[in-house]
């Protein structure tokens, strides 16, 4: 889901980067370029029911409409399935009882180093 447009990432984003006004003024702005086209678990910010999480594989890039979060202490596969539960989707209505679901609502998931497969016999 949500993979329907592509970006011409050609020389590092060149035609993005140099993207003006007529008056030289910045119309598009690059952030974190360094996680782009990683695999991540990602959402959409605007939901009207339960937050959804999905997969993306190498080869994307996130936007604020479309947040991702990446490996770091915990694997991806670990991060999508404990994101999916549904204790952790009444949580996030606590946290956020809004229409959007943003990063730093993400960040406050009570995730524990106990869901790591890793523990698992």
């Amino acid at each position: 889901g949500n993979q329907d447009f592509v970006v011409n990432w050609k020389n590092d984003g060149e035609e993005i980067r140099g993207f003006v006004d007529n008056k030289g003024k910045q119309r598009s702005v690059v952030r974190n370029p360094s996680y782009y086209f990683k695999s991540s678990v990602s959402w959409s910010d605007v939901t009207s029911g339960i937050a959804g999480f999905r997969y993306f594989p190498k080869g994307f890039i996130f936007d604020v409409t479309g947040m991702s979060a990446f490996k770091g202490n915990y694997e991806l596969q670990d991060i999508l399935c404990f994101s999916n539960l549904t204790f952790i989707n009444w949580v996030a209505k606590v946290i956020n009882p809004t229409l959007h679901f943003q990063i730093g609502n993400f960040n406050q998931l009570p995730f524990t180093e106990n869901i790591s497969s890793s523990n698992v016999d």
